[in-house]
């Protein structure tokens, strides 16, 4: 847990709704599930929407991440840092096995929410938007496209 006194484009970033209180991440490098602390709702909600997505990935075998932030409300248009909910973000990603030592840095929960760590020097220097953003995109695209439906289904039918 750690406090960024900075603005980040994911808490208030557009999405779109996927089914139930599950949406998903658009115009993103990083396709990925988005879920916000309910209005006059409990905590609690949001853990069991969370947790049952979390719980499918977790016995389909599909690694993840999780990530949780301050934010504004998903439909608020351009709240700029006004906070007023809680987003969770969770990815579908490739195993990090295969993406270790690969990349200028490791691809996990930070990285994929936008806040990079960078191994060296030379790496930092070299890095662009567009070498970023092919990173998040090869961990995430496929698995995305992969359990996609399923959450949707998941949330229509199993998830409320």
């Amino acid at each position: 847990m750690y406090y960024l006194h900075h603005h980040m484009l994911l808490e208030n970033v557009k999405v779109d709704h996927l089914s139930g209180p599950c949406y998903q991440l658009v115009d993103y490098p990083a396709p990925g599930f988005v879920f916000q602390l309910p209005e006059n709702r409990s905590v609690v909600d949001l853990a069991r929407s969370v947790c049952c997505l979390t719980e499918y990935l977790q016995n389909a075998n599909i690694p993840h991440n999780l990530f949780i932030t301050r934010g504004s409300r998903l439909h608020e248009a351009d709240a700029g840092e006004v906070y007023t909910t809680v987003r969770v973000y969770v990815w579908a990603r490739k195993p990090s096995a295969t993406a270790k030592d690969l990349y200028a840095f490791n691809p996990a929960l930070c990285e994929l929410f936008g806040h990079l760590i960078i191994k060296t020097e030379p790496e930092y220097w070299s890095l662009t938007e567009e070498k970023v953003a092919a990173v998040l995109s090869d961990i995430c695209q496929e698995p995305f496209a992969k359990v996609q439906e399923n959450v949707r289904h998941l949330f229509e039918h199993h998830c409320t």
